[in-house]
């Protein structure tokens, strides 16, 4: 009964294939099938009963029961049906699969166009960033590696500010940042290639801290985006190139901070 059936769905999380049962044409059964397939509408289920009355034939019919065998039945009347019965669940569940793995190759793609149009997206920062490097490339290194005023790569003003005005506090602060985020890169480059993005956006969130703390904004806004597309496992072209501009950026600023310190 309707009790047997709902609980085999309790227990096993699935419905069952299909229904095989000897039951008389009567109003009472005929409700509990109505309840079946309200519950699944495509269940299987055949039915073995006597004739009584017509009325309950065509009612049986009406529900949507895929066979039915009156009595008496030969077992060859009863294995066709059976055969019928499990070649339809066998393309039934192969319709269902196929559909499952069009879903998740619809969704790979997805994926694959979302990490195409952000790698252009990158390409065409790189470009820019090229050609911001070729308009600027008759201005001198050297010229901004005089004083600390000079440096390009951090907001001198806003640093001494931070230091409460006190400079040479924040030329030590920005010689140990230096020294201690020295080897960031080759860690970063590291947790990339092993595809640790957990180790790879904390050790970014470090430096954008730090960054933070000597106003160096341009250093600050790399890691920061470097560590947002870790934490998402973005394109990893994408984070192999934030991190190179990292590490050009870092080496240039720290060439910097050293030959001011060395010149006083």
């Amino acid at each position: 009964g309707w009790k047997d059936y709902h609980g085999i769905l309790v227990e096993t999380k699935d419905f069952p294939d299909l229904i095989i049962t000897d039951i008389p044409l009567t109003r009472k059964n005929m409700y509990i099938l109505q309840k079946i397939f309200i519950e699944r509408r495509n269940q299987s289920i055949i039915v073995i009963s006597d004739f009584s009355k017509r009325e309950y034939l065509e009612n049986y019919i009406e529900l949507g029961i895929d066979y039915m065998l009156l009595k008496p039945i030969t077992i060859q009347q009863f294995n066709s049906v059976l055969a019928r019965a499990s070649e339809n669940i066998f393309h039934r569940k192969w319709e269902k699969k196929r559909r499952r793995e069009m879903d998740e190759e619809i969704e790979k793609l997805k994926r694959e166009i979302k990490e195409i149009k952000s790698d252009l997206e990158y390409s065409m920062k790189i470009v820019e960033d090229l050609m911001n490097r070729d308009l600027n490339r008759g201005e001198s290194r050297d010229s901004s590696c005089k004083s600390i005023e000079n440096i390009a790569l951090i907001n001198h003003d806003e640093g001494i500010k931070r230091m409460g005005g006190d400079e040479e506090l924040y030329k030590e602060l920005l010689n140990g940042f230096c020294e201690y985020y020295k080897d960031s890169a080759k860690q970063m480059k590291i947790a990339l290639e092993k595809m640790d993005m957990e180790d790879l956006a904390s050790l970014a969130h470090g430096v954008k801290g730090a960054s933070g703390n000597i106003s160096a904004t341009y250093l600050y806004d790399i890691v920061k985006e470097l560590e947002i597309i870790a934490k998402e496992s973005g394109s990893k072209r994408i984070m192999n190139y934030l991190i190179i501009k990292f590490e050009k950026a870092f080496d240039e600023l720290c060439s910097c901070v050293n030959s001011v310190i060395k010149k006083q």
